[in-house]
């Protein structure tokens, strides 16, 4: 039987000097609430799921205390760790001795949180610790998913660290004494407009294909829905692209896999009180390189910066504005 290819996420961390060392840091924007977070950080159980398979705790059946002590089989050792700090619901920090030290930090956001993650090291890092570290952020959130993670990370550790280590090489050949923390440039696309209605209203119209026609492509294969692969066309140009559903939460969260190569592209809503719904979107996971890559990036930026302008005009006034089809009319260019 096949085993599943694991992919990371290309959300990068960045890396900084201080005075006794170096710290690897991790920001993620979770969509989960931040005590569903914190159950994942400090009940052995849980961390099971994405940490260690194997993790020991003092008391198995008991949430991480200040002062316990924690041993699990990392990819790239086996460490044992005492809580050296822990703030319920905010704060985690365990220190692995000879200078190493790992912390978490929640903010909360409602329905959501930030999770910032760093780990101090009092010698150099190697790439391999930082993609380590990638992955188990990427664990933690597909364990919050309902994801399960994979069982054959060691058999594939070689090539997911070799796809992704040069990313972390690169931090790794600018760095110098006492930096700030020098991130990856992982090459982006993000737009964002305010829309004055309701989200249920606005998500609604990036889910349903009867509604993005008027501001968007002019058919679908379907509505959105998770994990399904529909296809979308732009008849006046000929041209059509199919999208991979990846997750959707409700009013919150439309993620999805499309072109080729494919990229991922979030669209997040955020109700505003009084005002209506921003709409972000953003778009990673370029494969492209050199001019080829900035020219995706400028299409792409143009793309979803009209795709918004069109949504607002027609779900605020109603009013088709034809953004697509004029963008690049037939009688004065091809694209």
């Amino acid at each position: 039987m096949e085993q599943e290819k694991i992919t990371l996420s290309k959300h990068f961390g960045s890396i900084k000097t201080t005075d006794t060392g170096f710290t690897l840091l991790f920001e993620r924007k979770i969509n989960h609430p931040a005590h569903k977070v914190w159950r994942a950080l400090t009940d052995p159980d849980r961390m099971r799921l994405w940490l260690s398979p194997n993790l020991v705790t003092e008391r198995s059946d008991m949430p991480l205390t200040k002062g316990s002590t924690i041993k699990m089989q990392f990819m790239l050792a086996a460490p044992e760790g005492v809580i050296r700090e822990i703030q319920p619901g905010t704060v985690l920090e365990i220190d692995w001795g000879q200078g190493h030290i790992s912390r978490w930090e929640i903010r909360d956001q409602g329905e959501s949180c930030t999770l910032n993650f760093s780990e101090h090291l009092a010698e150099m890092f190697d790439s391999q610790t930082a993609v380590a570290w990638h992955a188990y952020m990427d664990f933690l959130e597909m364990s919050l998913d309902g994801q399960i993670v994979p069982a054959n990370i060691p058999a594939q550790w070689p090539e997911i660290s070799a796809e992704h280590g040069q990313f972390y090489e690169h931090i790794l050949n600018h760095i110098g004494p006492n930096s700030d923390a020098i991130p990856m440039a992982v090459p982006t696309v993000t737009a964002q407009m305010l829309i004055r209605k309701p989200v249920r209203t606005v998500f609604e119209a990036f889910i349903n294909p009867e509604i993005t026609r008027h501001f968007w492509f002019t058919k679908s294969s379907g509505p959105l829905k998770k994990e399904q692969q529909i296809t979308w066309e732009w008849e006046m140009y000929g041209i059509s692209i199919g999208v991979f559903v990846e997750e959707i939460i409700e009013d919150r969260l439309i993620q999805i896999l499309w072109d080729d190569p494919s990229t991922t592209v979030r669209f997040e809503f955020r109700e505003i009180a009084g005002l209506g719904t921003y709409v972000e979107i953003t778009n990673t996971g370029f494969r492209q390189r050199n001019e080829e890559l900035w020219a995706a990036i400028n299409d792409n930026t143009g793309g979803f910066t009209t795709v918004l302008d069109g949504a607002k005009a027609y779900l605020e006034h109603g009013i088709e504005l034809n953004l697509i089809a004029d963008k690049f009319p037939s009688q004065v260019t091809s694209h």
